[in-house]
């Protein structure tokens, strides 16, 4: 998007400079196939960013869940796609992430028993005299 936006103004600024507008500038470049192909080109890059813009302003305006709705009804299908084949799930859905969980869980299970043992260790005299203290009582 940003690119885009960088080619549109570059374009906009260049035709400026001559009193053109973007149409103008556009319409101007004809004359050899080079010229007349770089100006389809051109016009393509200023569809494309216009159709991403809108899609990004129907994104910002969303909710979460709407812009769950949304990404899979963008107007860029080939971006899309793209996105698709390259996302990785925040959660650890892949090989790689679910044996990082499985270590992580062994290790969090075995960190807790041991300050468990730990704690039962420091407190077990004092349950002792307490329990001592009872029996002496009832006795």
């Amino acid at each position: 998007m940003d690119e885009l936006a960088r080619v549109t103004a570059d374009f906009d600024a260049s035709a400026a400079q001559l009193g053109l507008t973007c149409a103008e500038a556009l319409e101007q470049m004809r004359g050899t196939e080079f010229v007349e192909a770089r100006r389809v080109d051109m016009q393509r890059t200023f569809a494309r960013h216009a159709r991403l813009s809108a899609d990004l302003d129907a994104l910002r305006g969303a909710g979460p869940f709407s812009r769950a709705y949304l990404a899979g009804h963008l107007a860029d299908k080939d971006m899309t796609a793209r996105t698709r084949n390259d996302f990785r799930p925040a959660l650890p859905l892949t090989f790689e992430g679910g044996v990082f969980a499985g270590v992580g869980a062994v290790a969090g299970w075995a960190a807790m028993a041991m300050a468990l043992a730990l704690l039962r260790g420091l407190f077990a005299p004092l349950r002792r005299r307490r329990s001592d203290a009872d029996v002496m009582e009832a006795g």
